[in-house]
């Protein structure tokens, strides 16, 4: 089984990875987030990007994907009310298309 995960660098997110890592049913797990996160096995793959609105040069990434973990997002207030929308709801919409 393959997944994806964003945002694993967050609290959500790691915990997710964490359980995916160390589960027999997943053979790989591929990361997409703003950094790299503190954490490597045979199983993980690091996808640190800037450009959440645009999946075209990742693309073979999304082939034969079992499951998704979405975890990316932004704490209220941390950001403008533009970037806001954005983070939560125009970068979910680009993923999912």
């Amino acid at each position: 089984m393959k997944v994806i995960i964003t945002g694993a660098s967050g609290m959500i997110g790691g915990i997710v990875l964490d359980h995916c890592i160390n589960s027999d049913k997943i053979d790989e797990v591929v990361s997409i987030g703003r950094r790299k996160i503190n954490q490597e096995h045979s199983k993980l793959t690091q996808i640190v990007r800037a450009d959440f609105l645009n999946y075209d040069d990742i693309s073979d990434h999304f082939i034969n994907v079992d499951g998704v973990y979405y975890c990316q997002g932004v704490y209220t207030g941390a950001v403008s009310n533009e970037m806001f929308e954005t983070i939560t709801v125009n970068y979910v919409e680009t993923f999912i298309n």
